[in-house]
């Protein structure tokens, strides 16, 4: 449950369908676990990433708001 609410939420409608069936869990139920645990196998090589690889701080202030036009 923390992996689909907390993590990965675009499989949370799924695990809390079949987590409504977790006291009689039948082969369709198996087999919709196994497709939840091949889907996360393939998220593990996708990253998130910001920028172009740059490393540093840049960053742009205007202190007396002499330019903001509101």
């Amino acid at each position: 449950m923390h992996l689909a609410i907390g993590t990965c939420p675009d499989i949370a409608f799924a695990v809390l369908t079949v987590a409504q069936f977790s006291a009689n869990l039948g082969l369709a139920h198996w087999e919709a676990v196994k497709k939840f645990f091949c889907y996360l196998t393939g998220l593990k090589k996708l990253a998130l990433t910001f920028g172009d690889g740059k490393c540093g701080l840049e960053g742009f202030m205007d202190a007396n708001r002499a330019s903001q036009e509101h």
